[in-house]
């Protein structure tokens, strides 16, 4: 029984321990690190933060929050790092992702960019941001509470070094040079020089500074020497030492540049870049031996922690982790995450956890989950007691010593200064932490020539041992990588068949695609996983169905004659063979092989497949295969065009992909023949004949690299058919997204729809945006990608454009590389003369490239074509319906030389003059000048596409404007015919372009959901109504609703005239923006300020109720900001504009901090005024330096018209001294006689010759505020009554009709000084 009970309390005890045993506590920490440019070296950041999260997972090295109970949770840290490219914007987005997505409890910091912007987001939204890398003081100083730093301040860099070089180095000319762009490289130098001239200098008086050179990056990223000429001007001036702040690569120019002139410096300091491990070996000895440079971190140092151990136990487990030794920048990491670890066991030590499940949200934001020992200052949730822990902090850690200031970065960290000895770097100072004596003054060549010998000796054997390994891997290396890319060559091939080869089995088809008259193919449909897509044949290349090679050992094989069948066969081969290599862009020309007909070749058994000889309308299915044409036709088929036509005729299924330069004309450039009427059988034929001849695998590789092209307005590719019942078989299927409509071109054919204005414009903007795009497409370059009379454009349900991109345009993507094609090819054709030149054979056969002076001549000849679609799109209107579009396609073919009607083409231009007419006529000059321009003759009078499409934006509004025009025109016109749900829609559309911008407009009739869309800089207005809730409460709702009715509709008519734009009202609040609605990038602060200036006015002018004039006029108060903003339309119901960022806030606590009948203005507007309305401008009142709510302390301006900041200068020119002190009474029924306010009205009543119109009150600090503030009111007179408004209260004169009557006070704090022109001690 003894051992039962025993055995039992045993077991009790083990599952009291179990249960004791808790979930770990997982702290979400997060951090922005990018990988390029200035953040290259803050990557090492995100080792140091990595490694530090991964020992907490590791049981041998866990750490523990343990409680006042005894209870235990292991600490664990989710670490999500964000990489941002180095760009500011992506930054500060990728921390709000942290944030607000990812919720994470603490951020660690990143590099010194973008410290004070991450710094303040983090402190904004209240989370603990430990930064482990910046040394800047500015930073700190702006006592964010939220805000941690690890690092010393960069400002003691330099300060070890330049007392060695005074004393030590006997340094006598110092020259300085920094970046003064960026806040570390600025503060770090100029506190060396600071630091020079007050200590430095009076250890020794020789030494001084000879030279200081600052610079931006824009200057050293202009000239590439820049960095060299720094070093050239040093040993201009004589200098034997030099002290520079800059990054990594100019650090490496400069000390590579000292050796290359073998000039002797005593002394080369530099940031950051001797710090990286690869200096020593990139310069060589020469360059950087004894080169100097302050780091935070040394593994020599002698400091430890339980956690990591030595610094060098540290560094030891970051070299077995990562194979590279650890900067600075990593241990600080690292550090900083033990700091915080060692912060969170410390914060619940005297805490009892009152719900042991509870995860790290809850103990860090739940007050209620803990039972703490309460101390003064101590009370509060989790979070708080982690931060005053930290901020508590004072422990040794591998990294240093760690007690933070009041401003909560470390000051117990000495930074160190390293010398590179040997190719090593090495710790030098302070003395304390250092491994290795510092050599200074460098030694001389003279000096060291034996040492330099014996060490150069060393460095050369290395160097051999190096170069031997390196030479022997890399042939291994070399090896393998042809071993492997020659079976993933396969693999590859294999996986792009996989991706993009549809298999019939896997459609539904609803329609097969059907043949049209000419030629051409109507999109069949089919179902492919639940999603409609369309089904067009590739007429614009075929298929092959065995290799080239193949047919070429038939030919040479069977030298027989069979007769007249033998040559053709051979005819069909030879010309098939010259399709595909014209096709593929080597160079060929359309000219005839000129082969006998009693060429003794026998008959090919594997022809190329048959086509169709029979055109077939539309909605015919019975499609049976004829035989070529005979041989004639088949020749004059093969014909290129004539050398000296100027305008190759388009076809849509058909391109001279000819890249030879003619010798009679400079324009080299490669033409579309594309046919726009409708073509013959023979014709149809002779189309399919010159179609190139692709490889399967070639076909693929087209596709692929059409599917890539990824644009909202370029039609996806989904993937290819090999065959389809109701297509030739030779002939590919694409398969591609369905787009409702169908093809532009048969939907302006469609007269039952009809095509507005606006959904033109959309078209035309959506086919600019797509070509500019596809041409800016530099590997490979594309060829010319639209088709006459908008062949390939889709449109959608929504009425936007889709581009197809032909397979041909993409021609100069396929590699032959190896093919047996080129092979065959150039051996055949080297027997013939092509175009009177010798096709050389090149051993590499690489692909045909399109040069990059050609590229543009692509883009150019596309530009003609989108100039004629557009002019025949937007001239089919109801007022040229008699011209249809062939008219405009006929100028193209028309050539003005030969033609009787010469007079029907714009000189120097392929658009007819009827064309151009209907454009001015219906949208305007500018519109007809764009298109006229894109269908110039000379190709370099045309616009690119970036051009185009800039244009198009610019031109929106005014054709919008013009068709609304138009629209009410002939909506009078036709009042009596018209139906009243077109008046609907019409008005519809009116009130649409008046609630909402253009764009947005635009995008919600289209039935879009607008994007967001920034406006890099605007003027925002914030008004309200003083006293607006005792007015509801005196007048009816009726009486508020006319009251609001009457003052804001005055408004809206003249926001109206200065072309602002009204972003809404809410109560009594009333806010408008300027450069929004109408772009006026130049003058939009001198609008907004006309607009404050008449509502004002007008607010005054406008009584509060007609019926009760007793109440008075309406008093407001204003606001205005400039600055950037974000417009968009929220939410799905009762859609309105609005508009977002901190300008909208910054602008509302202008309006909510103005006084009455006063506009309040930012210094960012004052500043934009200055520019568009300087004498406005300088009537501004400063009102120094305010308490801005949810902003800090704010710089703001008081605004007023000429006149009133007049009468206000006048009124400020009296002495404040000497003026009557209203002293505030002691209760609210009765004023002492001295201080009666009465004695001021009673005064300017009195001598009125003296009165003034404007009273400035000064108003004094409470005790609770701090500054003064001047401020100015207008009364129409002064016996009227004057109202004399404080920061802290208002003192109302109210003497109407009496001057010697008492005045009442309101809520007065403090004191005021009343100042008025003339009025003194003596009038009191």
């Amino acid at each position: 029984m003894g051992l039962l009970s025993l055995l039992l309390v045993l077991v009790l005890q083990t599952v009291h321990q179990s249960c004791r045993a808790q979930s770990d506590l997982v702290f979400r920490v997060g951090a922005v690190i990018g990988m390029v440019g200035q953040c290259t070296e803050i990557n090492d950041a995100h080792l140091g933060y990595q490694m530090f999260a991964n020992m907490l997972d590791n049981p041998d090295t866990s750490l523990f929050v343990e409680d006042a109970a005894g209870a235990r949770r292991r600490i664990r840290f989710n670490y999500t790092r964000y990489n941002d490219d180095c760009e500011g914007k992506k930054h500060e987005a990728l921390i709000g992702t942290l944030v607000n997505k990812d919720r994470v409890h603490f951020l660690f910091g990143s590099t010194p960019v973008f410290a004070f912007s991450e710094s303040v987001l983090a402190n904004d939204a209240k989370r603990l941001l430990y930064h482990c890398c910046v040394g800047p003081d500015s930073v700190y100083e702006m006592d964010m509470k939220y805000i941690y730093g690890i690092q010393a301040s960069n400002t003691k860099y330099s300060e070890g070094a330049a007392k060695s070089m005074a004393l030590a180095g006997n340094v006598k000319n110092l020259f300085i040079f920094y970046l003064d762009d960026n806040v570390f490289t600025h503060t770090t130098c100029e506190n060396a020089i600071e630091y020079s001239l007050s200590v430095v200098h009076q250890l020794n008086e020789e030494f001084h500074i000879e030279r200081v050179v600052k610079y931006k990056s824009a200057d050293a990223a202009a000239d590439p020497r820049f960095y060299a000429g720094l070093v050239d001007q040093a040993m201009s001036i004589g200098a034997d030492a030099i002290l520079g702040c800059d990054f990594k690569e100019p650090g490496f120019q400069v000390a590579k540049a000292v050796a290359d002139r073998d000039y002797y410096l005593k002394a080369l300091w530099l940031t950051v870049a001797p710090a990286y491990e690869d200096f020593a070996d990139t310069l060589g000895p020469d360059a950087s031996e004894f080169v100097l440079t302050p780091v935070q971190w040394h593994p020599a140092a002698k400091f430890a922690d339980p956690f990591f151990g030595s610094a060098a136990e540290y560094s030891e487990k970051y070299s077995t982790t990562y194979g590279v030794s650890p900067s600075y920048v990593a241990a600080g990491a690292s550090a900083v995450g033990y700091s915080l670890t060692t912060a969170i066991q410390d914060a619940f030590k005297g805490c009892t956890f009152r719900n042991q499940d509870a995860d790290a949200d809850g103990l860090l934001f739940d007050a209620g989950l803990l039972d703490c020992e309460k101390e003064e200052g101590e009370n509060g949730t989790g979070y708080e007691r982690v931060m005053r822990s930290l901020a508590s902090q004072h422990i040794d850690t591998f990294f240093g010593a760690i007690a933070l200031n009041s401003f909560r970065r470390n000051v117990a960290l000495t930074p160190i200064t390293a010398q590179v000895q040997s190719g090593v770097l090495q710790a030098t100072l302070p003395i304390q932490v250092a491994n290795k004596a510092l050599v200074m003054p460098k030694p001389s060549t003279e000096d060291g020539e034996e040492s330099g010998a014996e060490y150069i000796g060393s460095l050369q054997r290395e160097a051999f041992i190096t170069v031997v390994v390196i030479v022997v891997g890399s042939v291994l290396v070399f090896c393998l990588i042809c071993v492997i890319i020659m079976g993933r060559s396969r693999q590859q091939s294999r996986m792009l068949e996989n991706m993009l080869v549809i298999s019939p089995d896997q459609l539904i088809i609803i329609n097969h695609p059907v043949r049209l008259c000419d030629g051409s193919y109507e999109c069949g449909k089919a179902m492919l996983c639940n999603t409609l897509v369309a089904l067009e044949p590739l007429t614009e290349v075929k298929q092959k169905e065995m290799e080239l090679n193949t047919k070429l050992g038939n030919l040479h094989k069977r030298p027989s004659l069979h007769g007249r069948a033998s040559s053709v066969s051979a005819m069909k081969d030879l010309e098939s063979i010259l399709a595909g290599l014209h096709g593929t862009g080597l160079g060929l020309s359309n000219q005839s092989l000129g082969v006998p007909d009693n060429s003794c070749l026998e008959d090919d058994l594997e022809a190329p497949p048959s086509v169709l000889s029979k055109g077939v309308c539309e909605g015919a299915e019975d499609m049976q295969p004829q035989p070529l044409p005979s041989p004639p036709n088949r020749a004059k088929a093969f014909n290129g065009p004539p050398p000296d036509s100027h305008h190759s005729r388009r076809s849509k299924v058909s391109f001279n992909l000819v890249n030879i330069p003619d010798e009679e004309h400079e324009d080299t450039h490669p033409q579309h023949n594309f046919q726009v009427s409708g073509a013959s059988e023979s014709q149809i034929d002779t189309q399919w004949a010159e179609t190139p001849s692709l490889t399967r695998a070639q076909i693929l590789r087209l596709v692929w690299r059409s599917k890539n092209l990824q644009h909202p307005s370029v039609l996806p590719v989904l993937g290819v058919m090999w065959s389809l019942p109701s297509v030739p078989q030779n002939m590919a299927v694409l398969v591609t997204e369905c787009q409702e409509l169908g093809v532009l071109s048969s939907v302006m054919d469609n007269k039952t729809m009809e095509l507005d204005a606006v959904k033109m414009l959309d078209i035309c903007k959506d086919l600019a945006q797509a070509l500019a795009y596809l041409h800016a497409q530099t590997h490979p370059r594309l060829r010319p990608v639209l088709q006459p009379r908008l062949a390939g454009v889709m449109l959608n349900k929504h009425c936007r454009a889709k581009l197809r991109v032909p397979l041909t345009s993409l021609i100069d993507a396929l590699a032959l590389g190896r093919s047996d094609c080129a092979d065959f090819a150039l051996d055949c054709l080297s027997t013939f003369s092509v175009s009177h030149q010798r096709i050389p054979r090149h051993p590499s056969h690489s692909p045909p490239q399109i040069p990059a002076s050609a590229g543009s001549h692509m883009e150019l000849e596309d530009v003609q074509q989108f100039g004629l679609d557009i002019a025949c799109m937007l001239s089919s209107s109801q007022k040229v319906a008699h011209m249809n579009c062939a008219n405009c396609y006929n100028s193209y073919n028309l050539d003005p030389a030969s033609s009787t009607h010469e007079d029907e083409l714009v000189e120097g231009s392929v658009l007819r003059k009827t064309c151009l007419g209907s454009l001015v006529e219906e949208h305007g000059d500018e519109l007809a000048q764009l298109v006229l321009q894109c269908c110039a003759q000379d190709s370099s009078k045309r616009p690119s596409f970036t051009e185009i499409q800039r244009r198009l934006e610019e031109l929106g509004p005014e054709m919008i404007k013009r068709a609304q025009m138009a629209h009410r025109v002939h909506r009078t016109l036709t009042t009596l015919s018209m139906s009243s749900g077109r008046l609907g829609a019409a008005r519809a559309d009116e009130l649409l372009y008046e609630v909402f911008p253009e764009k947005v407009a635009e995008s919600l009739k289209s039935g879009r959901l607008p994007d967001p869309e920034p406006y890099p800089c605007v003027s925002l207005f914030f008004s309200d109504i003083v006293g607006y809730t005792d007015i509801c409460t005196v007048l009816s709702l009726e009486e508020v609703l006319n009251m609001l009715h009457r003052l804001y509709s005055r408004f809206d008519a003249l926001s109206e005239d200065l072309d602002l734009f009204k972003v809404g009202t809410v109560g009594d609040a009333y806010m408008c923006v300027a450069n929004v609605r109408h772009p006026m990038p130049d003058t939009h602060a001198a609008a907004m300020a006309r607009f404050a200036f008449g509502c004002g006015e007008i607010a005054k002018s406008e009584p509060i109720s007609p019926r009760r004039p007793e109440l008075g006029n309406i008093r407001i108060r204003m606001g205005i900001h400039a600055g950037p903003v974000m417009g968009a339309v929220v939410g799905t119901m009762n859609r309105r504009f609005c508009l977002f960022g901190d300008t909208v806030n910054v602008a509302s606590r202008m309006e909510s901090t103005s006084l009455t009948d006063h506009i309040q203005c930012s210094a960012p507007f004052i500043r934009l005024l200055q520019q568009q309305w300087p004498e406005c401008a300088m009537l501004a009142v400063p009102q120094g330096v305010r308490p801005i709510k949810g902003k800090g302390r704010m710089h703001t301006f008081y605004l007023f018209p000429d006149e009133q900041h007049r009468q206000a200068s006048e009124c400020q020119a009296a002495s404040v001294e000497s003026s009557s002190l209203l002293s505030p009474p002691k209760s609210s029924g009765a004023l002492a006689e001295r201080s009666s306010p009465a004695v001021l009205a009673k005064y300017l009543s009195a001598s009125p010759e003296k009165s003034c119109p404007v009273a400035l009150v000064k108003c004094r600090a409470s005790m609770e505020s701090s500054g003064p503030s001047v401020m100015a009111k207008r009364a129409t007179s002064c016996s009227e009554g004057l109202v004399l408004e404080g920061r802290s209260g208002q003192l109302m004169l109210a003497g109407k009709g009496d001057p010697s009557s008492h005045g009442c006070w309101y809520g007065y704090e403090g004191c005021l000084e009343v100042a008025s022109r003339g009025l003194s001690s003596n009038a009191e």
